[in-house]
This record gives C-alpha cells, sequence and structure tokens, in this order.
C-alpha cells in the first residue's frame, strides 16, 4: 500500500479496522518509521470501522419534494459499510 501511495502521491489511505486493524496500525507505525529515517514523507494509515456511524448523518441522502420529507443519512443507512 505504501508503494501505491508513493506512486500516486497520496498522503494516506485507508484500511478496514474492523478486520485487520492490529496489523496494520502497527505495521504502518514501523514502516513511517523507517521513512521518516530515510526522510521521506509520512503516509497515515487512516482506520475505516463499517460498524460505525454513518457520514454526514444530517445530510439529506434523498431530497424531499419542495423540501418536504427529506431523508437524511441516519434515517437511510443502518451504518458507515451501508452508506460506503
Amino acid at each position: 500500500m505504501f508503494n501505491l501511495a508513493d506512486k500516486y502521491q497520496l498522503e494516506s489511505f485507508r484500511f478496514d479496522e474492523d478486520g485487520l486493524r492490529v496489523g496494520v496500525r502497527g505495521d504502518a507505525r514501523i514502516i513511517n518509521d523507517q521513512r521518516r529515517q530515510k526522510r521521506a514523507a509520512r503516509i497515515d494509515a487512516v482506520p475505516f470501522r463499517g460498524s460505525g456511524g454513518v457520514f454526514d448523518p444530517d445530510k439529506e441522502t434523498i431530497a424531499g419534494f419542495d423540501g418536504q420529507n427529506a431523508r437524511l443519512n441516519k434515517d437511510f443507512f443502518a451504518n458507515a459499510k451501508a452508506q460506503s
């Protein structure tokens, strides 16, 4: 993942924290320590929790007619996984 992040000049990537969390977090820390010694840019491993809450819960998912009966993310999706 770090090679792809370098190739596409990314500053971060997301990983499934509900699944591989321990390995990715620890490996990312070690790799970033090695990158720091080489004066390479840090690449942040950002956890994604599918079981977590929805993003922008009060944002409209489906707009209602004339502003009525709008469906909000929190009313439409059960969790972040369903929203994604």
